[in-house]
């Protein structure tokens, strides 16, 4: 991407940031009598915020799905877990420890449960995938996660691209956040990690002990 097409992405971007969708960042769907498909209602590890894309034919809603119950360590490979601790304690001895370490995977979803339907949306999908963003920015801001993980198909180039574009315009306004991203063989995972909390994610070392088909492509702000 040359420095004029750049500038054109960014203007466009900032522009959708500016004019999202309506949302209620503290009024979760579930708490207000409503259900939300694969998320159970009492569930406290989960946070959900909902969004309507009302400006498209056929309107539809978009769940917004924080899951905050798993560790770093469940994420690194089986035989490799014990030396991960160690590496963490050994060189990192004031870190927060991997097997203390909460990772909050994220995920969105209409209404019916799937998660493409906001490439349908045309012209639209932008603003819907910007609000996304938005709404994960000010979960980073209030939440102060140790490590976020937003996951798309690897074959899904035009939103592995955005997603790519759009995190890196998300972290220069979050200081001490940094992402890494990396390719599981079927999802392309994305990194946003606390580089105060969980400084040995910076490390290459620590990312092979993730997955061992690693692309490496970390990006810093």
């Amino acid at each position: 991407m040359n420095k004029d097409t750049q500038l054109i992405f960014e203007t466009y971007v900032n522009e959708a940031f500016d004019k999202p969708y309506d949302y209620e960042y503290d009024i979760d769907r579930r708490k207000v009598g409503k259900n939300v498909i694969g998320v159970a209602p009492e569930d406290p590890y989960q946070k959900v915020i909902s969004f309507e894309v009302d400006d498209v034919e056929n309107p539809y809603r978009v769940d917004n799905v924080f899951n905050k119950e798993d560790i770093l360590l469940n994420y690194v490979v089986g035989q490799n877990r014990d030396y991960a601790k160690h590496f963490a304690a050994e060189f990192y001895p004031d870190a927060l420890k991997p097997e203390n370490a909460k990772v909050t995977e994220f995920h969105f979803q209409d209404d019916n449960g799937m998660i493409g339907k906001n490439a349908q949306a045309g012209h639209k999908a932008n603003r819907v995938i910007s609000t996304i963003l938005n709404i994960v920015g000010e979960f980073v801001v209030k939440e102060q996660p140790h490590v976020l993980l937003i996951t798309a198909w690897s074959d899904e180039k035009n939103r592995i691209s955005l997603y790519d574009k759009l995190i890196r315009m998300m972290i220069k306004n979050h200081p001490g956040y940094f992402y890494h991203s990396d390719t599981d063989g079927r999802q392309k995972r994305f990194w946003v990690y606390n580089s105060q909390m969980v400084p040995y994610f910076e490390n290459e070392s620590f990312h092979e002990l993730l997955e061992r088909n690693v692309h490496k492509d970390d990006h810093f702000a």
